[in-house]
């Protein structure tokens, strides 16, 4: 047998190690736990994004709240109702910030026309917030966020 031979051999045995062989294996795994991993971690996120949409909602809402009722509707400079609609949904998309395309709705139009006659202003945030992994969720899940200011006007 020359040497030849025995160093082909020994480059056979570690092309093919034989059914012990562990080569591959951390691969394996990591192609069996990087998908659940890293559902786990965007799912994480999405729901810490969710939370947060909603907690702006809530304070925007509550804020929006407290404004109307502090700031009703200026009668000495001719305001009339839909105006006040229109400057109280301004005063709750500064407060929304990051969610520009949520939709405020005010209802009823704050129409007094009685100094003495007292409303509920119905404030309503509605946004369509879209999940990082449709997948999982469904895609886009709209949030709603209510909030009512109760209005005496006296002049």
């Amino acid at each position: 047998m020359s040497a030849r031979s025995g160093s082909t051999r020994i480059r056979l045995f570690r092309l093919f190690r034989g059914p012990d062989s562990e080569a591959g294996v951390s691969a394996v795994e990591f192609a069996l736990v990087a998908p659940i991993f890293l559902t786990m971690v965007l799912g994480i996120v999405d729901l810490g994004r969710a939370g947060f949409a909603q907690a702006v909602m809530f304070k925007a809402a509550q804020e929006t709240s407290r404004w109307t009722v502090v700031n009703p509707r200026d009668r000495t400079n001719g305001e009339t109702a839909d105006q006040y609609a229109i400057r109280i949904k301004n005063f709750t998309n500064s407060r929304l910030g990051v969610l520009t395309d949520s939709t405020p709705t005010v209802s009823p139009v704050p129409a007094i026309d009685d100094p003495t006659q007292t409303t509920t202003v119905n404030l309503t945030i509605t946004y369509d917030f879209d999940w990082l992994m449709p997948w999982v969720a469904g895609g886009s899940t709209t949030f709603t966020s209510h909030s009512n200011g109760f209005i005496v006007e006296d002049i």
